[in-house]
């Protein structure tokens, strides 16, 4: 979930929104945004990827069904909107919902991001929005890997002497000395001592979670350190140098995304991947990295529970190779059922990275 709600419309929003009411009617404008926040601390992961479907115009997009509970959320907003007849402003108030959302702080914020990502593919998909939706999702990884990684201040930490303040203790004492008053000024002077302890503790507990989280994140960059410097792949028990090349963006990138301790990850996954043996100016398409892989090992990454074909495209890929046990007969049919081409191809650097983030997206 996000960690905060948009309140004030958002500066961008009245642009956004200005294709589908080019007049600028500010009551409509107003009621739009109000439906846009109500819908933003809602979201979880399914109904992202169903946002998602609708600006990326997936080939798998949602039935009516779907569509009409997206269109419901903004018609409980607004009694005015249309139910039907519109889908232009419903893809764009659904690129609005993903951009909002994307400047915001949480767990799902990095998840949409990553998201995003893989299901613009390089560049292989493209929204047709008023906002850059892809670069707005780099912004928000790099911004949210920074924030992660930022050492908390024990100062903040520092526990002042606390004063514990018995006034209603004394009143119910001295309004008379009997059994029920004393017993009454006993219990005035727990609560008094209980809150006193209760913000202590709150604020001793708030630094010692964002110091664990901090090592965490430290332990996992120590971990993807150790492994690139072993040059040894865990998944596949080889030497870097003998795991097929073709292979290696899926191998390195999942090893590295295992190692992963919170979302969106580190900003030097690139520079491991590099450092493993990913290259920027070596390509081939993902079906042949696929087919380059054994067949117990793509084995072992995927289950039921992976592989959309809008924001997982490979690993919707390896499901269809694995299903039909052959390296070609698949191929036609995942590029149509995910929109894309099978004999595009990519910098091994780019899929390994791709690779990682689709990784990430079924780890958390």
């Amino acid at each position: 979930m996000a960690d905060t709600t948009p309140s004030t419309m958002h500066g961008d929003f009245p642009r956004w929104y200005r294709e589908v009411d080019v007049e600028e009617n500010r009551d409509r404008l107003q009621r739009r945004w109000t439906a846009v926040s109500s819908l933003v601390p809602t979201l979880d992961k399914v109904k992202v990827e169903s946002l998602l479907r609708v600006v990326f115009r997936s080939k798998g997009a949602l039935t009516s069904e779907g569509i009409g509970t997206i269109r419901a959320a903004f018609k409980a907003a607004d009694d005015l909107f249309d139910m039907q007849g519109n889908d232009r402003e419903v893809e764009i108030l659904c690129g609005c919902i993903l951009a909002v959302l994307l400047e915001l702080n949480g767990t799902l914020p990095p998840w949409t991001a990553l998201a995003v990502s893989t299901s613009a593919l390089n560049g292989s998909r493209a929204t047709q929005l008023p906002m850059n939706l892809t670069v707005a999702a780099e912004n928000a990884i790099a911004r949210m890997a920074e924030q992660n990684r930022v050492r908390p201040n024990l100062q903040d930490a520092k526990l002042q002497t606390p004063t514990v303040a018995f006034t209603k203790a004394k009143e119910k004492f001295q309004a008379a000395l009997d059994a029920a008053s004393l017993s009454g000024a006993f219990d005035a002077a727990a609560e008094a001592t209980n809150l006193t302890l209760a913000s202590m503790a709150k604020k001793f507990n708030s630094a010692i979670d964002k110091t664990a989280a901090f090592i965490a994140i430290q332990d996992e960059e120590l971990e993807m350190l150790w492994w690139v410097l072993g040059e040894r792949s865990d998944g596949t028990k080889k030497p870097f140098k003998k795991v097929p090349e073709k292979a290696r963006p899926l191998v390195f990138g999942t090893e590295l995304a295992d190692a992963t301790a919170s979302l969106p990850g580190p900003l030097s996954i690139d520079g491991l991947l590099l450092r493993a043996g990913l290259k920027s100016d070596q390509t081939f398409t993902i079906p042949a990295a696929i087919n380059a892989c054994d067949k117990s090992w793509l084995e072992s990454i995927v289950d039921d529970n992976h592989g959309s074909s809008l924001s997982q495209p490979i690993h919707f890929a390896i499901k269809r190779k694995l299903e039909t046990g052959d390296e070609s007969s698949w191929v036609s049919g995942w590029a149509a059922s995910a929109g894309i081409g099978g004999d595009v191809v990519y910098p091994s650097l780019i899929l390994g990275r791709l690779f990682y983030r689709e990784r990430l997206l079924s780890i958390f």
